[in-house]
């Protein structure tokens, strides 16, 4: 007969500024603040959707809005504001959230249809 031993161990990441990141202590990349479902706007008033908000993770994090399945491009900060909505700007918005990890973790925010109304 044999021994089955068990081997533990660590892992250990270095983030960029040489400090050490104990990876079993970090939580899970979740929203604590996220967007409603819906939103109506009228036209020719600001369209804003968030502020998103997570923790968890590996800060600091990048956040990207989507119309639909198509990034918005500049639309890289927690908020998204347009100032003047137009009826093209009806659709379906949600903000993806990814932390710094190694491999990095992501969650997308609630999808909300927004509605222009003339």
């Amino acid at each position: 007969g044999g021994t089955n031993d068990i081997i533990t161990g660590s892992v250990e990441f270095k983030p960029y500024d040489g400090s050490t990141v104990d990876v079993s202590s970090i939580e899970d990349l979740t929203l604590t603040t996220d967007i409603n479902p819906t939103l109506s706007v009228a036209s020719g008033s600001a369209l804003t959707l968030g502020p998103v908000v997570a923790s968890g993770g590996v800060e600091p994090y990048t956040y990207q809005w989507y119309k639909g399945t198509t990034p918005i491009s500049g639309a890289t900060s927690a908020t998204y504001t347009k100032a003047s909505a137009i009826a093209g700007d009806a659709g379906t918005y949600f903000c993806r959230v990814m932390d710094s990890a190694t491999s990095p973790d992501y969650v997308d925010s609630t999808k909300c249809v927004v509605t222009v109304t003339a």
